[in-house]
């Protein structure tokens, strides 16, 4: 639908009277806001009562979009998480491959020190201190 040409009210009592109507709700709306915002700054304790009643009542509506915004902003993450697994795979069988390599080496070395002292007869050291007096 066009426009229409002519964008002042007129003599159309109603169109005036819509205009009128909406610069008093936008004063009366700037004026509120700035009250209320005097009021939060000044003597914050006042004002909490009323916080917390209108987020009591909008916590339906502000609850569902914060879990609309929060599934929005995990699919980045997701992808993200998606690309990097598989670096991380890489990696970490690198790392197990290193690290059965180091086990199989270490127990090769505690087999032999289990079969060289059998063989030598070596006695592991009495915890027991000795303590020497004179008579």
């Amino acid at each position: 639908m066009a426009p229409a040409r002519d964008r002042r009210t007129g003599f159309s009592r109603r169109r005036q009277y819509g205009v009128f109507v909406g610069y008093v709700l936008a004063i009366a709306g700037a004026v509120v806001g700035a009250a209320l915002l005097v009021v939060s700054t000044f003597n914050p304790p006042a004002f909490a009562g009323a916080r917390m009643g209108v987020a009591g009542l909008t916590a339906p509506v502000s609850s569902g979009l914060a879990w609309v915004v929060g599934g929005v902003a995990a699919v980045p993450e997701a992808i993200g998480t998606y690309f990097f697994v598989r670096q991380e795979n890489v990696a970490l069988r690198r790392e197990r491959e290193q690290t059965r390599a180091l086990l199989m080496r270490a127990r090769t070395i505690a087999y032999d020190n289990r079969r060289l002292r059998s063989l030598l007869k070596v006695r592991d050291r009495i915890a027991e201190p000795v303590v020497t007096a004179r008579w």
